[in-house]
């Protein structure tokens, strides 16, 4: 399973010898941490509703950092527990 797949992230870019998938721009490190990257490909990552070329989530600090144009958008990963 991939690590950001609670998170709605789409994948928009050029095609060229077939489809391209996020799994393909990741680099997943053993602590959890993760990143992916457009570099070398005409492609842009939509999350929240804006396009980034560059998406770092550290998992010690649980803080996700999204680069786009000239500017860098940080998100905070939350997670609430809920006994019924």
């Amino acid at each position: 399973m991939d690590p950001w797949y609670y998170l709605d992230l789409e994948l928009k870019y050029e095609e060229y010898d077939g489809p391209l998938e996020l799994i393909e721009l990741s680099l997943v490190y053993p602590d959890g941490s993760w990143n992916l990257k457009t570099e070398g490909y005409q492609a842009v990552i939509i999350y929240n509703g804006k396009e980034y070329t560059s998406i770092e989530f550290n998992n010690t600090s649980k803080k996700m950092k999204c680069y786009g144009s000239g500017n860098i958008d940080i998100y905070t990963l939350t997670v609430t527990l809920t006994l019924s």
